[in-house]
């Protein structure tokens, strides 16, 4: 079995999900004998009957079933401690890995000692010759080593949210202080930084997109707090890191939103408006948090929490039939 690189995915209620993301992973892993590591958070599908079918084509899959669930933060936690291999990558069950991404990442890996490795990754599309591509979520910043924690927080610290961009070293996953950022949502982001804030740093970045996503979900399963984990929670944890400059802390919690695109305009406010995630309550729960997150001027955030709902849905009747003129 590989010791080098193993790859860790935490699970809940997605036993086709799974299905598909290690059918994707076994042709490309069974050369070099890479273990993958599932933790099960309580599953109420038939994930276990999946695994065990998987086990019968590819044979380093180890699979650990929680007694109940535990939430996000402690499956990401445990599917990590799984690992006993130098490096773990943490891949989401709605993640692809591209075919050529298992190769470059063990050169990656092989060449020299990093505490972590950042991957490039994005949505699938079809380019001007009618092929299917990736593009890549973090754009104009070429692959190099990161050797300042102050700069790898505010040019890629809102690209690590996403688990699967993320392979960890074993010392990150031994010494981390995961149980410092448990019940977050963002444990992976605060154990790296934590972790990073007082040694000189070597994470490499590697600008190839190497994963996409495949959910088809018109909203993310978050969406309902959205303001608590993308407002609250993000701001108070990266406001909270040891060590690393206030200039970059704010840089990087406002990269977040207008990056991502969930807060990088009045429409994002207005739109989670329209389908009820976003109205004064909220407004004015996390007025001193907004301005971090967003350009868009505090002024223009009430009034578009105060709409009334008749102003919101003779607005969208009203851009339904502009569409279709």
């Amino acid at each position: 079995m590989n010791n080098i690189l193993s790859i860790c995915i935490p699970t809940y209620n997605r036993a086709e999900k799974l299905r598909g993301c290690i059918e994707h992973l076994i042709p490309q892993i069974v050369d070099y004998d890479i273990p993958i590591y599932v933790s099960d958070n309580a599953s109420k599908d038939h994930t276990s009957e999946v695994i065990e079918e998987l086990k019968n084509t590819y044979k380093y899959i180890y699979y650990s079933r929680n007694e109940e669930n535990f939430g996000f933060d402690y499956n990401f936690t445990k599917v990590l401690k799984m690992s006993d291999s130098q490096y773990s990558w943490l891949l989401s069950d709605d993640d692809r890995v591209v075919k050529s991404a298992i190769s470059d990442v063990l050169s990656i890996l092989n060449y020299r000692s990093y505490d972590l490795v950042v991957l490039n990754g994005g949505q699938l599309s079809i380019n001007s010759s009618g092929d299917f591509d990736i593009l890549g979520r973090v754009k104009n910043i070429s692959s190099k080593i990161y050797y300042d924690k102050n700069e790898l927080l505010v040019e890629l610290g809102w690209h690590m949210t996403w688990i699967s961009c993320l392979i960890f070293c074993h010392d990150v996953i031994r010494k981390g202080q995961f149980d410092k950022y448990q019940n977050t949502s963002l444990v992976h982001v605060g154990a790296v930084f934590d972790y990073l804030a007082d040694k000189d740093i070597s994470v490499y970045w590697f600008e190839k997109p190497c994963l996409y996503g495949i959910s088809t979900e018109i909203l993310p399963s978050w969406v309902d707090k959205i303001f608590e984990i993308w407002v609250y929670n993000w701001f108070e944890l990266v406001n909270s890191l040891p060590l690393y400059s206030k200039e970059a802390k704010f840089e990087c919690i406002k990269n977040h939103g207008m990056q991502t695109s969930l807060f990088n305009s009045w429409r994002s406010f207005y739109n989670l408006r329209k389908l009820g995630y976003y109205n004064y309550s909220i407004y004015r729960k996390y007025y001193n948090y907004l301005k971090h997150v967003t350009d868009v001027p505090l002024y223009l955030l009430f009034i578009i929490s105060i709409a009334p709902n008749f102003m919101i849905a003779l607005s969208r009747k009203l851009t339904k039939a502009i569409a279709k003129l």
